[in-house]
């Protein structure tokens, strides 16, 4: 595989000129963008984003790593604008579906707005690997014994994606609603509690009426503004919180007003202890242990 800079791509501007600093800005300027712009609760969205521009200057290292190779420097720009580039594409993708499409409709499900952030780092790597003199369509097909391997081995984790895709496009169930949970017809039962992990959605499923709502990874603050929302419009609605909490947290879980507590610390956090039984024949044929 010839790694080359390409001559068909000096019009490609700012992504081929070598100048990192304005990729870097842009990247940075879409993040506060989206942070500033994004609805209450959704701005902790931007985390992946912001990671990867945190970890964007770390394959500046590989020159002075590898210093006898000669290739190491271009290598670490192409990393270093390829982490820039993925970053930037999330903020971006974030901005256009989260701050400004859901002030108009419905919200994304987070399933959603996990592939499309995948699909922009894929865009970003094909970027880099078009700007670098390779191509892609060389590496995939070389690459195919491999690619079909992980495709056969991710088969069922692929099937339970479009699973979940379906499923939260279609919305084939709401709260209230009555449904057969598995193949006995006899076994039916109504949708009384609703797990959310954003509180865009809350008041809609207040107004639904459920007996309880479990409030999952939401930090003390938002768990407070869910409180108070459902202390105006459903106080009898119990409420749940669940997800991160642990012994130096639950404190101010507890305070933020919930009903209900629940965590599986004990249950990660403890150690095993390893216990053997001897059982043995005793006297006259009986058995003790």
């Amino acid at each position: 595989m010839d790694l080359q800079t390409p001559t068909w791509l000096p019009t490609a501007g700012w992504l081929h000129d070598g100048d990192i600093s304005r990729e870097l800005v842009a990247a940075v300027v879409a993040v506060v963008v989206f942070l500033l712009t994004a609805p209450a609760g959704r701005r902790r969205l931007a985390a992946a984003a912001i990671v990867i521009l945190l970890f964007a200057p770390v394959p500046l290292a590989l020159p002075l790593l590898f210093p006898e190779e000669a290739t190491a420097g271009w290598i670490a720009e192409l990393a270093v604008r390829f982490l820039v580039l993925a970053s930037l594409l999330q903020s971006l993708l974030l901005v256009a579906a989260v701050s400004v499409w859901e002030r108009i409709g419905r919200p994304l499900e987070k399933i959603f707005l996990d592939v499309f952030r995948w699909l922009a780092a894929a865009v970003a790597l094909l970027v880099i690997l078009l700007e670098a003199g390779v191509d892609p369509a060389g590496v995939f097909a070389g690459s195919a014994l491999i690619s079909a391997a992980i495709g056969f081995a991710s088969k069922d984790t692929l099937g339970n994606l479009f699973a979940g895709l379906a499923i939260h496009a279609e919305h084939p169930f709401e709260v209230g609603d009555w449904i057969q949970y598995d193949a006995d017809p006899a076994h039916v039962g109504e949708v009384v509690e609703v797990d959310l992990d954003r509180l865009d959605e809350f008041r809609e499923v207040l107004e639904a009426g459920p007996d309880v709502v479990l409030l999952d990874n939401m930090p003390p603050p938002l768990l407070r503004e869910a409180v108070a929302l459902r202390d105006r419009l459903a106080p009898s609605v119990i409420l749940e919180a669940s997800g991160g909490i642990r012994p130096g947290s639950i404190a101010a879980v507890a305070a933020a007003g919930v009903e209900r507590i629940s965590t599986g610390w004990p249950t990660h956090a403890s150690a095993w202890l390893d216990l053997g039984l001897d059982w043995a024949t005793g006297p006259g044929g009986g058995n003790s242990g």
